[in-house]
């Protein structure tokens, strides 16, 4: 059993001599944990993370431009937004003007009828009056009504 563990030990000790070699360069820190390190390499290399030290003024102008290209399609939309809503009061407008004009040309094709048919309605009219003058006789089920009248300079009974 001392055997194994004496080759455990030095196995960990040779492990733990390695990873220190490894992280004694100012490049490489060493991780805080030796079994799970926590250091990760970089993503970039050197020359692209200076590049982008030195050109910050690149990503500004980059972001600055998306910024300027949506608030100038923000400004449209509202724009077309405004001339849609301009149609649509002059569109209420015009439906406004077009009812009124279509009760106008109503009231004057029945003011067209009633001149038309006027002569028609006399005839019917005189139609009726010469029927309605006809002398008619009193119905078996009514009882004549009898008034008194001056006929002659005599008051009389006179019956309908």
């Amino acid at each position: 059993m001392d055997k194994y563990r004496k080759i455990e030990w030095n196995k960990d000790r040779k492990m733990i001599k390695e990873i220190n070699e490894k992280y004694n360069n100012k490049e490489n820190p060493k991780p805080e944990n030796l079994k799970n390190p926590t250091y990760k390499e970089k993503s970039l290399p050197k020359e692209t993370q200076n590049f982008y030290r030195k050109h910050k003024i690149f990503i500004q102008v980059f972001f600055a431009i998306i910024a300027a290209s949506t608030v100038i399609g923000i400004w449209n939309k509202y724009l077309e937004y405004l001339e849609l809503k301009e149609l649509e009061k002059q569109l209420a407008i015009d439906n406004e003007r077009t009812k009124a004009q279509i009760k106008q040309l109503e009231l004057e094709g029945k003011k067209m009828m009633d001149a038309a048919m006027r002569p028609f309605k006399e005839i019917e009219n005189k139609r009726k009056s010469i029927h309605s003058n006809k002398i008619r006789s009193p119905k078996i089920d009514q009882q004549a009504q009898c008034k008194p009248a001056k006929i002659n300079g005599v008051w009389q009974q006179h019956c309908e």
